[in-house]
């Protein structure tokens, strides 16, 4: 549904109704959009949809809306994200890690309400879809699973695919540790000091070879510190975004 947004000005302490939901549904996202921009909604079995912002009219807030993407029985609206710039590309986020994007050109326009197309091919070995938005070069990603591990990777590493294609792996799971959230951040250059750990541990190579006592332990401190490097995980990070994102441990 589309609401103006001087329907939200005198907003209470307790907050606004801002739209009402069925028994058996959920709010899953929401987004300031403009004339001339698209939707995009993508649902767990890999369907996705892209229409006009215009094919919604604006309606009050407690109304319910309308149809977006029309679901099979077994499945259901996973995210959903405004296009702004047809320079953008879709990423798409599996439960098992995996994960790709696609240019926004890859997906036509069509009219709300229908199927959709094929986004991604889910299997078992990439389990279903937990997320999706439009990203740019310049960004991070930071994905969080059931157990509070968090990894930062830039989103430049990520190659543009196409549409129904699998993807790569962008992070290791297990079947007690699936990727629960995604979320794009600030890019955040390559840590110094871990290029630093680096030059140590070259020194320390040069050492052992010049017959110094103590090369083996140095060259295993330094082998430690390279695994805690920018790709390793944040557990404390991980607990913090879980707290905001309102997900049980």
């Amino acid at each position: 549904k589309k609401t103006e947004l001087a329907e939200y000005k005198n907003m209470r302490k307790s907050g606004l109704i801002a739209v009402e939901l069925r028994d058996d549904d959920e709010l899953v996202n929401a987004k300031l959009a403009d004339e001339n921009d698209t939707i995009m909604m993508a649902t767990r079995k890999g369907m996705s949809i892209r229409f006009s912002e215009e094919d919604i009219r604006a309606t009050g807030r407690s109304s319910i809306g309308v149809r977006g993407i029309n679901l099979n029985d077994d499945d259901y609206v996973i995210g959903m994200d405004v296009c702004k710039d047809d320079n953008e590309t879709l990423l798409i986020v599996t439960e098992r890690g995996f994960g790709k994007r696609t240019a926004v050109g890859e997906y036509k326009v069509q009219n709300r309400g229908g199927k959709g197309l094929i986004t991604y091919k889910v299997s078992e070995k990439t389990g279903e879809l937990v997320g999706m938005m439009f990203v740019q070069d310049d960004r991070d990603l930071m994905l969080i699973t059931s157990s509070g591990v968090v990894i930062r990777l830039h989103i430049s590493d990520i190659n543009t695919i196409g549409r129904a294609t699998r993807g790569v792996i962008l992070m290791k799971t297990s079947d007690e540790n699936l990727i629960v959230g995604c979320a794009s951040t600030c890019r955040e250059e390559d840590d110094p000091d871990y290029e630093d750990n680096s030059e140590a541990e070259s020194a320390a190579t040069e050492n052992g070879e010049a017959g110094t006592d103590s090369p083996e332990i140095e060259n295993s401190a330094n082998e430690d510190n390279s695994d805690t490097g920018n790709n390793g995980p944040d557990y404390e990070a991980g607990q913090d975004i879980i707290n905001k994102l309102g997900i049980d441990e």
